[in-house]
């Protein structure tokens, strides 16, 4: 019996002693909107603010290739000219395409024609006539663009819309700073 209560001590002061080294006693919270989205963080430890700052970095790299809302983001660019060589956009569409196959078209990027028809973002939303999106749904098909020689090619008329793919990257890179400062395995 004395050595059962010894091994639950010492697992005890093992597990007291890992995480010692993570101090909670200073939290730093803040609300952001980022890539469309309403952010609330709540960080601890005196790294704190030194993760904000990394996350928001990365979150306004994403956003300022991906936002449909800001004036002059390459995806925009992209939209408008119908081509671009963008490695982001690019390495984002290369990902995407094989879950657009396997989805049979249900989760398509050139979905951004259907989209911008409500204007979502801007002071004229509304929502649009079902005529409207039927026709707009006639272009959705990420399996007519094209990338050759490191330039996405959208079919006419097709826009792109990366808001889901975005932020799931956003999020692989969340991790990755986690990991970074809180040396998480």
């Amino acid at each position: 019996m004395c050595k059962f209560k010894f091994k639950i001590l010492a697992t005890i002061c093992v597990i007291v002693l890992l995480f010692s080294g993570c101090k909670q006693d200073k939290a730093f919270s803040t609300s952001v909107t980022a890539m469309g989205t309403v952010i609330s963080f709540k960080l601890y430890g005196d790294n704190s603010e030194n993760v904000f700052n990394a996350l928001m970095q990365e979150f306004d790299k994403i956003e300022n290739a991906c936002s449909l809302t800001k004036k002059g983001t390459a995806i925009n660019l992209l939209n408008e000219t119908g081509k671009t060589d963008n490695p982001f956009i690019i390495e984002q569409v290369e990902k995407i395409t094989p879950l657009l196959k396997k989805s049979g078209g249900r989760f398509d990027y050139t979905v951004g024609t259907v989209t911008a028809l409500w204007n979502i973002g801007f002071s004229d939303a509304k929502k649009p006539q079902q005529k409207e999106i039927n026709d707009a749904l006639e272009l959705v098909d990420g399996l007519k663009a094209n990338v050759e020689d490191g330039v996405l090619t959208l079919s006419k008329g097709q826009k792109v819309d990366l808001g889901a793919t975005a932020k799931g990257y956003a999020l692989d890179k969340a991790k990755e700073i986690f990991k970074h400062f809180f040396c998480i395995t």
